[in-house]
Protein backbone atom coordinates (compact mmCIF):
# COMPACT_ATOMS: atom_id res chain seq x y z
CA UNK A 1 0.00 0.00 0.00
CA UNK A 2 1.76 3.41 -1.54
CA UNK A 3 2.55 5.55 1.65
CA UNK A 4 0.08 8.95 1.82
CA UNK A 5 1.91 11.94 2.00
CA UNK A 6 0.25 15.70 3.30
CA UNK A 7 1.34 18.99 2.22
CA UNK A 8 2.58 21.37 5.44
CA UNK A 9 -1.01 22.98 4.60
CA UNK A 10 -2.96 19.67 5.43
CA UNK A 11 -0.39 18.84 8.66
CA UNK A 12 -1.08 22.64 10.44
CA UNK A 13 -4.82 22.15 9.11
CA UNK A 14 -4.95 18.53 11.04
CA UNK A 15 -3.03 19.88 13.97
CA UNK A 16 -4.82 22.79 14.75
CA UNK A 17 -8.14 20.27 14.77
CA UNK A 18 -6.29 18.24 17.23
CA UNK A 19 -5.67 21.12 19.21
CA UNK A 20 -9.51 21.63 18.89
CA UNK A 21 -11.15 18.06 19.81
CA UNK A 22 -7.73 16.09 20.64
CA UNK A 23 -5.17 13.98 19.06
CA UNK A 24 -7.24 10.35 19.81
CA UNK A 25 -10.79 12.25 17.81
CA UNK A 26 -8.70 13.42 15.37
CA UNK A 27 -6.82 10.14 14.48
CA UNK A 28 -10.44 8.60 13.93
CA UNK A 29 -11.40 11.29 12.47
CA UNK A 30 -9.01 11.64 9.49
CA UNK A 31 -7.47 8.11 9.39
CA UNK A 32 -3.82 9.05 10.41
CA UNK A 33 -2.20 7.30 13.28
CA UNK A 34 -1.88 8.61 16.78
CA UNK A 35 1.62 8.20 16.35
CA UNK A 36 2.56 10.31 13.16
CA UNK A 37 -0.18 13.12 14.97
CA UNK A 38 2.11 13.17 18.26
CA UNK A 39 5.30 12.91 15.93
CA UNK A 40 3.94 16.07 13.58
CA UNK A 41 3.22 17.91 16.96
CA UNK A 42 6.55 17.48 18.37
CA UNK A 43 8.37 18.81 14.91
CA UNK A 44 5.81 21.73 14.63
CA UNK A 45 6.40 22.71 18.13
CA UNK A 46 9.24 25.76 18.45
CA UNK A 47 12.03 24.49 20.93
CA UNK A 48 14.21 26.62 24.07
CA UNK A 49 17.41 27.42 23.16
CA UNK A 50 19.51 27.96 26.09
CA UNK A 51 21.14 31.43 25.70
CA UNK A 52 18.45 32.46 23.55
CA UNK A 53 15.60 34.63 24.54
CA UNK A 54 13.59 33.85 21.46
CA UNK A 55 12.41 29.92 21.09
CA UNK A 56 13.43 28.18 17.46
CA UNK A 57 11.63 25.98 15.37
CA UNK A 58 12.79 22.23 15.46
CA UNK A 59 15.92 21.55 12.98
CA UNK A 60 14.93 20.80 9.60
CA UNK A 61 16.90 17.72 8.43
CA UNK A 62 19.43 19.65 6.82
CA UNK A 63 20.39 21.62 9.81
CA UNK A 64 20.03 18.71 11.66
CA UNK A 65 22.92 17.07 9.31
CA UNK A 66 25.03 20.29 9.88
CA UNK A 67 24.65 19.90 13.52
CA UNK A 68 25.96 16.30 13.54
CA UNK A 69 28.84 17.10 11.67
CA UNK A 70 29.06 20.46 14.11
CA UNK A 71 29.27 18.09 17.20
CA UNK A 72 31.79 15.91 15.39
CA UNK A 73 34.09 18.44 14.71
CA UNK A 74 34.02 19.77 17.84
CA UNK A 75 34.81 16.41 19.64
CA UNK A 76 37.83 16.13 17.28
CA UNK A 77 38.60 19.19 18.28
CA UNK A 78 38.08 18.78 22.05
CA UNK A 79 40.26 15.72 21.83
CA UNK A 80 43.35 17.81 20.00
CA UNK A 81 42.79 20.10 23.03
CA UNK A 82 43.10 17.02 25.31
CA UNK A 83 46.15 16.03 24.03
CA UNK A 84 47.56 19.43 23.72
CA UNK A 85 46.89 19.77 27.71
CA UNK A 86 48.62 16.72 28.15
CA UNK A 87 51.42 17.57 27.07
CA UNK A 88 51.68 21.01 28.77
CA UNK A 89 51.04 19.44 32.29
CA UNK A 90 53.75 17.13 31.19
CA UNK A 91 56.34 20.19 30.02
CA UNK A 92 55.24 21.88 32.81
CA UNK A 93 56.03 19.19 35.72
CA UNK A 94 59.40 18.81 33.85
CA UNK A 95 60.61 22.50 34.64
CA UNK A 96 58.91 22.45 38.12
CA UNK A 97 61.37 19.58 39.20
Amino acid sequence: MPRKTYSPEEKERVLARSEEIGVQKTSEETGISIQTLYAWRNKSKPIKVPGSDSPKQAAAPKEVKSSAEELLRLRVENSAMKDQIATLKKALRAFAE
